[in-house]
């Protein structure tokens, strides 16, 4: 691509600029499912996939934080898996309950990142209200 800066009667004003791009595309994360666990229980794992055209996916940076650290801290989100293939789970705060977001985030080699958002119901758990 070459661009070039022009004065008002068109004439260039400098030399023109080379852009070189290599075509690089964002990686992939897929969707995760909505899910329920009880307060202050771990969670069970829900799956997902990360790729990407350009990075293998041993290099891929995958990490999660929650919008709503009241009911689950982002320190009690774990991913776990190798290659394209993860899991996360999550323990959310004993003695809350609600709904929390979690945002989980995908970063290639190139910097370039996909994110998926989803929601953990949090029920009450009997054995913490009595």
């Amino acid at each position: 691509m070459r661009c070039s800066n022009a004065d008002h009667e068109g004439k260039e004003t400098n030399p023109p600029l080379t852009v070189r791009t290599h075509g690089t595309t964002a990686p992939r994360i897929s969707s995760i499912g909505h899910f329920s666990t009880a307060a202050g229980e771990m969670s069970h794992e829900q799956a997902f996939v990360v790729e990407d055209d350009e990075t293998h996916e041993a290099s891929l940076k995958v990490w999660a934080i929650s919008l709503n650290e009241s009911i689950v801290p982002t320190r009690t989100i774990e991913i776990r898996g190798v290659g394209r293939d993860k899991t996360v789970r999550v323990e959310p705060m004993a003695e809350v309950t609600g709904v929390a977001t979690i945002l989980v985030t995908v970063r290639d080699k190139e910097g370039l990142t996909a994110s998926t958002t989803f929601e953990i119901t949090i029920a009450p758990n009997w054995f913490y209200f009595f």
